[in-house]
C-alpha cells in the first residue's frame, strides 16, 4: 500500500512513517498541503499541519481514493473531530497510539472488498464501493460512498432487520482491540452521514435503545 503522510512535525512524521513501514507500507512524507496529485492508496492527515480541513480534504481526494486524520487528544473530543468528519475522513487516529496499534488503526481507512449486495431499492458494488438507490422501476446512478459508511452500510444489507450492537460495528469496523480507542461519537457521526445518503431509505435505518443500530426490511 502507497501512503501520503502530511505531518508538520517532524519528530511525529518519523514515528508515524517508521510505525506504517512495519506494517509494510511504502510512505511518502510531506509537511503540508497541497500536494501534486499521484496515485496514493491512502493519505494521512494530522489536524496540526491545516489551517482550513475542508479545503485540505478537497487536494487529499485529487491523490488517494480515502484519507485518515491524526489528532492530538486534544482534538479527539472538540469541534476538529466533527469537522474532520464531516469533511469526509474515514477515521480520527489518536495521536497517543503507538508502534502496530498506531498503524494498523491508520491503515485500517482502506480495505479492498468485492462483490454486491441489493436489498430494499439499495444496492452496493462492494468492489467499487458505490451505492445505487432504486428510483421507480430502475436505479439512480451509482455513488461512491466513504469507506466507514460504505463498510456499515455493507454490514446492515447482510444482516437486514436484525439489531447489530453497537459493540459489535466498532469491532467489526476497528478489529483487534481497536474499538476500544475510538470516540464514541465516532460511529453516530457515520450513522448520520450514512442517513444523509440513503434518500427515502434513511427512515429505515433506525436507532435501538440500549442495542445499537437495525436497517429494517422493506
Amino acid at each position: 500500500m502507497k501512503v501520503l503522510l502530511v505531518v508538520r512535525d517532524a519528530a511525529v512524521a518519523e514515528r508515524v512513517a517508521r510505525a506504517l513501514r512495519a506494517e509494510a507500507a511504502a510512505v511518502e512524507t510531506r509537511a503540508h498541503v497541497p500536494v501534486p496529485p499521484q496515485p496514493y492508496d491512502l493519505a494521512v492527515l494530522d489536524l496540526a499541519a491545516c489551517r482550513d480541513l475542508q479545503a485540505a480534504a478537497a487536494a487529499l481526494r485529487l491523490c488517494a481514493p480515502a484519507f485518515v486524520c491524526l489528532a492530538a487528544e486534544k482534538d479527539l473530543y472538540g469541534p476538529a473531530l466533527s469537522v474532520a468528519l464531516a469533511s469526509g475522513a474515514s477515521d480520527v487516529v489518536p495521536l497517543t497510539l503507538e508502534g502496530a496499534a498506531l498503524a494498523r488503526r491508520v491503515l485500517a481507512g482502506r480495505r479492498p472488498s468485492s462483490g454486491e449486495l441489493e436489498e430494499g431499492g439499495l444496492r452496493i458494488d462492494v468492489g467499487r464501493r458505490t451505492l445505487r438507490l432504486r428510483y421507480g422501476r430502475g436505479w439512480r446512478r451509482p455513488v461512491e460512498l466513504p469507506l466507514y459508511e460504505f463498510e456499515l452500510l455493507k454490514l446492515f444489507l447482510e444482516s437486514p432487520g436484525i439489531a447489530l450492537p453497537r459493540a459489535a460495528l466498532l469491532e467489526r469496523l476497528w478489529p483487534g482491540g481497536k474499538a476500544e480507542a475510538m470516540n464514541p461519537e465516532t460511529l453516530d457521526r457515520h450513522i448520520q452521514r450514512l442517513r444523509r445518503r440513503l434518500g427515502p431509505a434513511a427512515r429505515r435505518l433506525r436507532s435501538v435503545r440500549g442495542v445499537g443500530y437495525v436497517l429494517e426490511r422493506e
